[in-house]
């Protein structure tokens, strides 16, 4: 008992100085370009990625004493990882994970190409996937090949970005967990062993990680699948909650801002309502199957989908309502009809970027995809939109 009640003061102490640590970071994370904050400065900045097209202009990922930000400007150049930029420039401090200030220049902004650094070598990856599937696909089949590999939405027509918000489909377009997992299971499927799956998927998770961005929800994903291969090898019980309250702490430390950030609160609240409810959701639905005469694998599939999608938007559909103004109806429905048509998209789009051969069985995916999405998206009163508060109250009871 004493041993318990110490690794619980033990556990205290540990999660209070991630904490504080958390909360150092907020303030020592953009205090290298506090004093440059509201003011034009005649400064060199460094590319971290490349030049992206927007409605009103081009912006280009920055660093200024190696603190990322945004440089917003207009013209026709064009900037890859490495380059040195001089200029004056306007820099303003934001809030944001990836972004932790804007800078914009209205002068002549001279240049000096230099070689990626390493840790720039990741976008340059990501630029080399997004090439090849536009080499190989072309229009929306392209741009929602990208959005499922490398989470990049922004080439996305603004049709098909309604339909997937209307059909409650968004999610598959950013990589999350669920492509995590569908690269594990993939790895493990090939390997077909657990052992040689572990050295093969860690790997291979931090490099998928750091090729999207380390975004919120794949870094989450990658520490709570890490920690589910490690566990037996070190001869410990895997805790599902614990890992994803680990997952939670280590994002504070490495980037407080991601906390308000909506792919953050999505991942994790979604997570933790599949933890709580989705087994036992599936248990019910597997019993009520059984009297009706399902047969056995059908009954599996849908009861274990159907679960899953109700499970996941127990806590994380308030936030979906928050931030985008409106929620799906149809999302348990189009998880169970689609997800499966998502993993082989996953998996044969990926490996058509090295087998071009098995390019015309992922467009023909991606067709019956977009064709699915379209339908759904046709549906009456699919979305329940929050402008409404009372409707947004509602929305949180349920």
């Amino acid at each position: 008992m004493n041993n318990i009640a110490l690794q619980r003061q033990w556990m205290i102490l540990l999660v209070c100085v991630m904490l504080g640590a958390a909360v150092w970071r907020y303030i020592a994370i953009p205090a290298p370009v506090r004093p440059y904050d509201g003011g034009t400065h005649h400064l060199t900045l460094e590319t971290a990625g490349f030049s992206r097209d927007t409605p009103y202009g081009k912006q280009v990922a920055v660093r200024l004493n190696g603190v990322k930000g945004t440089l917003y400007y207009t013209g026709e150049s064009e900037y890859r990882p490495g380059d040195l930029l001089n200029a004056p420039f306007r820099i303003t401090l934001t809030s944001l994970a990836v972004s932790h200030f804007k800078a914009s220049s209205y002068e002549e902004i001279g240049v000096l190409s230099a070689p990626p650094r390493l840790r720039d070598r990741p976008a340059v990856w990501a630029q080399g996937i997004k090439n090849r599937i536009a080499s190989l696909y072309a229009g929306d089949d392209a741009a929602m090949l990208i959005g499922i590999l490398t989470g990049d939405r922004s080439g996305l027509s603004d049709s098909l970005t309604e339909g997937l918000f209307t059909a409650g489909m968004t999610h598959v377009a950013a990589v999350s967990g669920l492509h995590i997992s569908m690269l594990v299971g993939f790895i493990t499927l090939v390997t077909r062993s657990r052992r040689r799956s572990f050295f093969i998927s860690l790997p291979m998770i931090f490099l998928y990680a750091a090729i999207t961005g380390f975004t919120p929800s794949a870094t989450r994903a990658g520490i709570m699948i890490a920690a589910f291969t490690i566990a037996p090898l070190l001869g410990r019980e895997y805790n599902s909650l614990r890992a994803l309250a680990s997952a939670f702490l280590i994002l504070c430390v490495i980037n407080p801002y991601a906390v308000f950030e909506p792919s953050m609160q999505l991942s994790f609240s979604a997570t933790l309502g599949l933890l709580l409810f989705a087994f036992k959701w599936q248990k019910a639905l597997l019993a009520r199957a059984e009297k009706l005469q399902i047969p056995k694998w059908a009954a599996r599939y849908l009861c274990s989908s159907l679960a899953a999608s109700l499970a996941a938007l127990v806590f994380s559909m308030p936030f979906a309502a928050y931030w985008f103004g409106g929620a799906s109806l149809l999302a348990p429905l189009s998880n169970l009809l689609l997800l499966w048509l998502v993993n082989v998209i996953f998996i044969v789009g990926a490996l058509s970027l090295m087998l071009p051969f098995l390019a015309h069985a992922a467009a023909a995916a991606l067709w019956l995809f977009r064709t699915a999405i379209e339908l759904l998206s046709g549906v009456s009163y699919a979305v329940l939109y929050t402008g409404q508060p009372y409707l947004f109250a509602w929305l949180l009871y349920a």
